[in-house]
C-alpha cells in the first residue's frame, strides 16, 4: 500500500492528535502486515498473524504455515 500524506495528517498522527479517525491512527496493523514475509500467500491469515504480533496474542491454529512466523500459538 503507497500512500500521500499531507504535512498535517503526518503532524496529527505522530503527536497522536485525537481529531484524526481512529482507523487512521491504527496503521500498526497494517505496517506489521506489510512487514511479513511470504511464507503464506492467504491474505486473511496474514492479517490475523500480524494482528496477533502487533496486540501480543496468542493465535490458536492448526494451520501448517502460522509456525513459520514470530507469532505465540496455541497448538
Amino acid at each position: 500500500m503507497n500512500l500521500l500524506l499531507d504535512t498535517h495528517v503526518v503532524i496529527r498522527y505522530i503527536t497522536g492528535d485525537e481529531s484524526l479517525p481512529e482507523r487512521w491512527r491504527e496503521m500498526t496493523h497494517v505496517l506489521a502486515y506489510q512487514q511479513l514475509p511470504l511464507h503464506h500467500r492467504d491474505p486473511f491469515d496474514r492479517m490475523l498473524i500480524a494482528q496477533a504480533q502487533v496486540e501480543q496474542l496468542t493465535v490458536m491454529t492448526q494451520d501448517a504455515n502460522f509456525p513459520l512466523y514470530d507469532v505465540v500459538l496455541f497448538r
